[in-house]
């Protein structure tokens, strides 16, 4: 005996089909169809792990530009590589390279982390190997990780998620939430930047995406909109906006890229930076940056102290603290001093004067 369907139960089962099947993270082998409408003039997907995919799509008309994005595709669980953090100002007091690190740690790849001012704050909330950084903001959006486990979290940031993950990172905006673009109409047309965009596909799927941008001919940048619809075009149903600018940086292993066996740990860039300095004229020149998320495999190591022994942060931040406010004393004293000096010389240029026409 045949069961017929009611027709809503019929109409439910097809809208679900066609949101899992639009949203699931397509094959990395081809350009994925809702991509195709940007026109890619190139699309490599190249296995650097088991599970890993690096992926290079150049585009002629990304929203109107030219864009050139650097994808690492990492398929969580067909994958024993895990997602790490390091924080590179909480351990040495200065700011490091993507790639300094990443070949510290022996890691198969890096991206560039939050967004930073000094003296080495993230913009948002930031935890690393369970001790919080930054402002305590817990209404921000980010990813959330273990050092003991492979455990993933996206989502809002809440108490119980920051006393269960040892790592979180919080990005600069939420970019798509359930397969949608959540960028607020006001900032759909934005200026272009470079970019970098962490989102997630159904099953597991995480998405590090680099954005080149701010080099004519190479690739302008996107904004957050632009970036969103080239992840959903890669089956994100979460994503974020994590920084941008000259800090947009992706470095993979060496050895990784070309297909070699060896030890060799060190990371290159894979993706082409925007720093350059004005008066030597050097061009692509890498930033270093607050932290890092790093993706390690059986190869990786912890580094030493040096690079793992975090520094009292609140201690830190009143050390500096006084030392501005002594130069901002001694700025001021200064000023006084001078101002002392020319009231003084003004004064006896002036009894001179009077002095002279006595005569």
């Amino acid at each position: 005996m045949k069961t017929r369907l009611p027709l809503p139960t019929l109409l439910c089962l097809a809208l679900s089909c066609a949101f899992f099947s639009a949203h699931a993270a397509p094959s990395p082998d081809a350009v994925p169809e809702d991509a195709k409408r940007f026109g890619v003039t190139d699309y490599q997907a190249k296995p650097i792990s088991r599970g890993v995919h690096l992926i290079r799509i150049h585009m002629t008309n990304h929203f109107g530009r030219v864009a050139d994005v650097s994808i690492l595709r990492i398929d969580y669980p067909n994958t024993e590589a895990r997602l790490a953090l390091h924080e590179s100002y909480a351990t040495s007091r200065k700011y490091r390279t993507t790639s300094e690190v990443a070949t510290a740690y022996r890691a198969l790849a890096a991206i560039n982390g939050t967004f930073f001012w000094d003296p080495g704050y993230p913009w948002n909330t930031l935890r690393w190997h369970g001790k919080s950084i930054g402002r305590a903001n817990l209404k921000g959006w980010g990813i959330a990780f273990n050092d003991r486990d492979r455990k993933l979290y996206f989502g809002t940031m809440t108490t119980n998620i920051v006393a269960a993950y040892d790592n979180i990172i919080c990005g600069g905006s939420m970019t798509i939430t359930n397969g949608l673009n959540a960028v607020p109409e006001k900032k759909w047309k934005d200026a272009p930047h470079p970019r970098t965009f962490i989102g997630r596909a159904k099953g597991d799927v995480v998405f590090l995406a680099i954005f080149d941008g701010r080099q004519p001919g190479h690739a302008i940048g996107v904004n957050y909109y632009e970036g969103s619809e080239l992840m959903r075009a890669f089956g994100c149903v979460d994503g974020f906006f994590i920084d941008g600018g000259g800090s947009s940086t992706m470095a993979i292993r060496e050895t990784a890229l070309l297909g070699a066996d060896g030890d060799d740990p060190k990371c290159v860039v894979v993706n082409q930076v925007s720093d350059y300095n004005s008066k030597t004229g050097e061009r692509h020149i890498e930033r270093p940056v607050l932290d890092q998320v790093l993706l390690l495999d059986e190869k990786s190591v912890q580094p030493g102290d040096e690079w793992m022994k975090p520094i009292d942060f609140e201690e830190e931040q009143r050390r500096i603290r006084e030392r501005k406010e002594a130069e901002k004393k001694a700025a001021a004293e200064k000023k006084a001093a001078e101002k002392k000096a020319a009231a003084e010389k003004a004064a006896a240029e002036k009894a001179k004067k009077a002095a002279e026409s006595a005569k």
